[in-house]
């Protein structure tokens, strides 16, 4: 379900003397009077509507309604049953409001069935077969004269870091599938290809999307215009779809890929090489998304935040619980999580550049987000950094924090990130009244582009996320109290892993795969490539 907010998002409506001084502040011309045909009510109205045209500023011209081009194509629906005429039975208001809202549950799932049964399909499988899974990281440990077991998960992350990277191959062959695509965009539409995502963030792993966006040009919306249309209209959409189009239709052309068109609201299409298994998802916009700015920023302010982002994704993946196709917390959600913890602990851990632990902050993290707060009650933001619910909203509404100088309402004293929260607050609120426990426990993360946007919005599966991350802080306690030191004289692997316990996964699919991707190994027809 999709949070609804006011067309004013950060403004509120000033008060009544407010209206009353800003439209005496402006001269207006005097309309005379119409005149008014006793006996005939509708030629009076004939002759005031024509007065009160020709006193418009701008004409609007009403033209026929836009009906969607084949193109875009509608979202899936159940055609209706046809109905029986029986005298109807009176039902209660608590069985009607439960009737709309599975009626509205069987919609959504069934527009976003084939999303997520093609996303499925493209999953690794990460259970183990034995008690603890595979360790392949530990090839990555150098020197283990460990003196405690937190130096040896801090090694460990830094040898999953190392691991999950893409090597100079697996790039080569990345470079190799975007340009090859690129020629045959370029030949289709014409439009320049831009690099979004992880691999353009410095998020990338060897099974990450590689995410391209047609740049396209809009000019309605030039610098030079004042006032600029939205981005989103039905005009800009249908041309989005064309373009797509048009490249899935190329690129089904060559053998070597495969192409599906995504549905709305997000248009977009998905593309699969075949030779080397990766996945290619195009999309189209004026200029880069928010959050490739936001992301980079955080990454150069914490470096740890990728370490930890690739230890807690692979706790999460290994267990079904990541990405939006699973209900779970997307990449960039998870990445605004890290980055708001590591902004509200500032100082509180060591710079794992200068000598400092990764494995002290991945527990922190754990901890605070498997048990130390309630994620379905609480948000999370990330500028400035902080938890908010509903008494914090309620609190921080009470004490604004400067004087008004144009409106005398309380709304305008507050800061635009205090509105942005209290209406992420007021969604979930509203949403537990309604019945619809879902979206009232779903994960609530700020956007930090757009402060009454839900980057967790695809996230229902809260309560599974805590109670991963509890799991793996009390799996990764357990065993640095047991930990034991290693022999450094062995010159061999570590023979116990404290990170094994916490992930406990099968990394035969994937190292398979990654084979596929340079050109060894066999054939795998599902493609390498989760976000």
């Amino acid at each position: 379900m999709r949070i609804r907010f006011s067309s004013r998002p950060l403004l509120s409506s000033p008060s009544i003397s407010c209206r009353r001084s800003f439209h005496h502040a402006f001269p207006r011309a005097r309309t005379p009077d119409h005149p008014i045909f006793e006996n005939s009510l509708e030629k009076t109205l004939e002759e005031h509507r024509s007065a009160n045209r020709q006193s418009l500023i701008r004409k609007v011209k009403v033209g026929p309604r836009v009906t969607p081009t084949p193109e875009l194509p509608e979202p899936s629906t159940v055609p209706p049953e046809p109905s029986v005429e029986e005298p109807p039975k009176p039902k209660s208001p608590q069985q009607a409001s439960t009737r709309n809202r599975n009626s509205k549950t069987e919609k959504s799932s069934t527009r976003l069935s084939g999303a997520r049964k093609h996303s499925a399909q493209q999953r690794i499988k990460w259970r183990p077969r034995g008690k603890n899974g595979q360790r392949p990281w530990l090839d990555h440990v150098g020197p283990h004269a460990f003196s405690s077991g937190i130096l040896q998960l801090d090694a460990e992350i830094r040898a999953l870091e190392k691991y999950m990277t893409p090597t100079s191959q697996e790039t080569e062959a990345i470079h190799r599938v975007v340009s090859e695509i690129t020629q045959i965009v370029d030949k289709s539409v014409r439009c320049p290809l831009q690099i979004i995502g992880s691999r353009r963030t410095g998020f990338q792993m060897s099974h990450s999307t590689i995410d391209l966006m047609l740049h396209v040009t809009d000019p309605a919306r030039s610098p030079n215009s004042i006032r600029k249309p939205s981005a989103t209209r039905l005009k800009n959409l249908r041309h989005y779809r064309k373009l797509l189009v048009a490249v899935s239709s190329a690129l089904k052309q060559d053998p070597n890929y495969t192409m599906k068109i995504d549905e709305a609201p997000k248009a977009g299409s998905t593309a699969i090489h075949r030779p080397t298994g990766l996945q290619l998802h195009l999309s189209c916009g004026e200029e880069l998304p928010a959050y490739v700015e936001y992301t980079q920023d955080f990454l150069a302010e914490y470096p740890s935040l990728r370490p930890l982002y690739i230890t807690t994704r692979l706790i999460l993946e290994t267990r079904g619980l990541f990405g939006s196709a699973k209900s779970s917390v997307d990449p960039i959600a998870l990445q605004v999580i890290l980055a708001a913890f590591l902004r509200m602990n500032h100082g509180r851990f060591s710079r794992a550049t200068a000598g400092g632990s990764y494995a002290e902050p991945l527990l922190a993290f754990l901890h605070t987000f498997g048990s130390g707060i309630d994620l379905t009650t609480t948000g999370v933001a990330v500028d400035p950094p902080s938890f908010f619910n509903a008494d914090s909203v309620k609190a921080a509404a009470a004490t604004p924090t400067a004087p008004s100088t144009e409106y005398d309402t309380e709304d305008d004293l507050l800061p635009a990130y205090i509105r942005g929260q209290r209406a992420l607050i007021t969604a979930k609120k509203n949403a537990a009244v309604q019945g619809n426990k879902a979206l009232a426990e779903r994960l609530c993360v700020q956007d930090p582009a757009n402060y009454l946007r839900d980057l967790g919005g695809s996230c229902t599966r809260t309560v599974e996320i805590q109670s991963a991350f509890e799991n793996a802080y009390t799996r990764l306690e357990a065993a640095i109290d047991n930990w034991e030191p290693s022999d450094p004289r062995d010159g061999g692997p570590l023979s116990c892993s404290i990170l094994g316990s916490a992930l406990r996964a099968n990394f035969e699919e994937f190292e398979a795969r990654r084979a596929k991707m340079v050109g060894k190994g066999e054939q795998f027809d599902q493609p390498l490539g989760t976000r």
